[in-house]
């Protein structure tokens, strides 16, 4: 299995997801700055270092970063607070999760994502320590 992500890559982003500044150029990667990514007309510029082309993005509105992949690096985002299971339980007897096989899969599924985040998280953090 190939990884597209080199370690030094991989500890930067998991660096940055925990509030510290990412100030490490990545080599040949560059991170545009643009309004939306196949719109190149409009980028602003091209950094190897991730907080100036954050710099520039919060000087120009609705601009948005991206990496050598197209994605969407900064802004962000907020990540959707997790349920509790009581929260759960609670919407599955009000029907808010649908009924029968529906229910089954639905909830199989939002169980499914939450152990692939976790062993994604895991496994990041046992294979490239801070």
């Amino acid at each position: 299995m190939a990884f597209l992500f080199s370690r030094t890559l991989v500890r930067a982003y998991v660096k940055e997801l925990l509030g510290g500044a990412s100030t490490t150029p990545t080599t040949g990667s560059m991170y545009r700055v643009r309004k939306a990514w196949g719109d190149a007309a409009t980028q602003k510029g091209a950094f190897s270092v991730l907080d100036n082309a954050k710099k520039c993005a919060d000087q120009n509105p609705g601009y948005t970063v991206f990496d050598a992949l197209g994605n969407a690096v900064y802004p962000t985002a907020a990540a959707p607070a997790l349920k509790s299971v009581d929260e759960i339980a609670r919407e599955v007897i009000a029907g808010k999760w649908g009924n029968g096989q529906d229910r089954k899969n639905r909830l199989t599924a939002a169980v499914q994502a939450r152990r692939n985040s976790q062993r994604l998280l895991s496994g990041y953090i046992q294979k490239s320590p801070l």
